[in-house]
């Protein structure tokens, strides 16, 4: 007999993925970007072990984040080199931009299959989330580059916590402008399930 398992609460979501990243930040400022390498490599893999125990199954851009944490992490640590760690976050976003950007050229639109049933969305809708999530993307794995190479270790820190707000707010602004688009896929679906009711009633 299998039990189902509950998901995760979103606030103990955002807690599991700002953990780490907060404890990187505490021990950048006070011990030294080392030591919280370390920290981000140790931690990464235990909040992907607590998604797969709890609800078995681990979001695709938090094992893709894991796996670039422990490699270019591990070379940090390794060659003593904290230009690896630093250019973790450009190389994710690179990768995600051109994830959604195959996605399209194969005609998947692969933010609607990863929202999944959770949202109503015509598909130039998410198509044009599509095109404004590449763009946002790209411009952090932008932003990344020019504060690490120019600025303190400390603000490329609070940098990365910047970050999770500015994406935030951006999907909420992106979201918002696609409004429309909502209400007729909305308007789409309520249109179809009257048609099958009344099919059903003449049957």
């Amino acid at each position: 007999m299998t039990t189902e398992r509950k998901p995760l609460s979103p606030g103990i979501k955002i807690a599991l993925d700002l953990g780490p990243l907060v404890v990187f930040f505490v021990l950048l400022l006070r011990v030294d970007i080392m030591a919280a390498t370390l920290s981000y490599v140790v931690l990464a893999p235990i909040v992907v072990a607590i998604y797969w125990f709890v609800e078995r199954k681990i979001p695709p851009m938090l094992l893709v984040s894991t796996v670039l944490i422990l490699v270019m992490g591990g070379l940090t640590l390794w060659l003593k080199d904290e230009t690896f760690i630093k250019m973790k976050p450009t190389l994710i976003y690179c990768l995600f931009a051109a994830v959604l950007a195959g996605g399209l050229l194969a005609k998947r639109l692969i933010i609607k299959q990863l929202m999944g049933g959770g949202l109503q969305l015509t598909d130039r809708g998410w198509l044009q989330i599509t095109y404004s999530t590449i763009a946002m993307f790209l411009a952090l794995a932008v932003a990344n580059e020019i504060v690490w190479r120019n600025f303190s270790s400390g603000i490329w820190a609070g940098f990365k916590i910047a970050v999770v707000p500015i994406t935030l707010v951006c999907f909420a602004l992106m979201f918002y402008s696609v409004r429309n688009h909502m209400l007729e896929a909305l308007e789409g679906s309520q249109a179809k399930n009257d048609s099958d009711s009344s099919n059903d009633s003449e049957a």
